[in-house]
């Protein structure tokens, strides 16, 4: 049986560390975020960003949605015409 390689595809809420994430050529669509009190907030993840608004006092929160079916669509079709194969973890 031959090998074939697999795309794999996930969303920004993973928790896959970074090392991973290169490792294995993940590729990540985003999830919408609206929360516009905490966008130039510090923070590379929504996690963060949560526990930098507890500190600013910030008691509002973020307000999301899945990516679209265009988004992975996108990304598939890519993937797809490289690998032949795709994993998703959503």
């Amino acid at each position: 049986m031959d090998k074939k390689p697999i795309g794999i595809v996930t969303d920004n809420t993973t928790d896959f560390p970074k090392e991973i994430i290169d490792k294995y050529q993940i590729e990540i669509v985003s999830v919408k975020v609206d929360w516009p009190e905490v966008t130039n907030s510090p923070g590379e993840n929504s996690f963060q960003k949560l526990r930098e608004a507890k500190k600013m006092g910030i008691q509002t929160f973020p307000k999301t949605s899945q990516p679209s079916v265009k988004d992975f669509f996108l990304i598939d079709e890519r993937i797809y015409s490289q690998k032949g194969l795709i994993l998703k973890d959503n």
